[in-house]
């Protein structure tokens, strides 16, 4: 798990605008917000409310990746909802960073933007160490599940192969329609199918 401050993964692609009135694109708000140079770091005039500069960053299944993306408001990096299991795992777990080198992330990395907390200061508080990691991770792929499992549970009867259904809830909750994320998501479907035919024969 890594960690980065917005300005260190992006002041590469941020330009100067203008300089003589001291603000900057910021390239995380595509160019809709603007940085103020108030010494440093910088401050992001849009993004203010309750998200720092500093990100985490998970390597999730592209279908897990699109589908908290979009359940988080469609923004990446990913502002958490206040007071979701995610921004609580963070607050307790987070620690402050370890003495070594950390990794940089990945291009394909769901990066996530670190709330800011009352009782832990984000610049100093902004390392998650790999068990929580995988907590964290758990938790999303479980809500990920729950939502599949009881938005197409009511459709069980229809028969033993449902692709346009399947279909249908990925394009609702912003997961591409192609065939891995497809296949991926069936086999969860269809393996909390076969386990709730089972409970209910069993309840006959």
């Amino acid at each position: 798990m890594t960690t980065h401050s917005w300005m260190d993964m992006y002041s590469p692609i941020i330009k100067e605008w203008p300089s003589k009135r001291g603000l900057f694109l910021c390239s995380q708000c595509l160019g809709k917000g603007l940085f103020a140079v108030v010494g440093k770091p910088y401050l992001c005039i849009v993004n203010t409310s309750s998200m720092s500069q500093y990100t985490i960053h998970l390597d999730l299944e592209p279908y897990l990746a699109q589908w908290f993306i979009h359940e988080q408001g469609g923004e990446h990096p990913v502002s958490l909802t206040r007071g979701s299991a995610e921004s609580d795992i963070l607050e307790l777990f987070l620690q402050p960073q370890p003495g070594v080198t950390p990794v940089r992330p990945l291009p394909t990395d769901t990066a996530i933007y670190i709330p800011t907390f009352k009782h832990k200061d984000v610049r100093t508080y902004n390392y998650l160490p790999p068990r929580a990691t995988l907590a964290l991770k758990k938790t999303i792929r479980t809500r990920f599940v729950i939502q599949l499992w009881n938005d197409l549970y009511k459709f069980e009867n229809i028969g033993k192969r449902n692709d346009e259904l399947i279909y249908a809830w990925m394009e609702a909750h912003g997961i591409e329609c192609n065939e891995t994320n497809w296949c991926a998501i069936s086999k969860i479907y269809y393996r909390k199918r076969k386990v709730y035919l089972a409970q209910k024969n069993r309840d006959n």
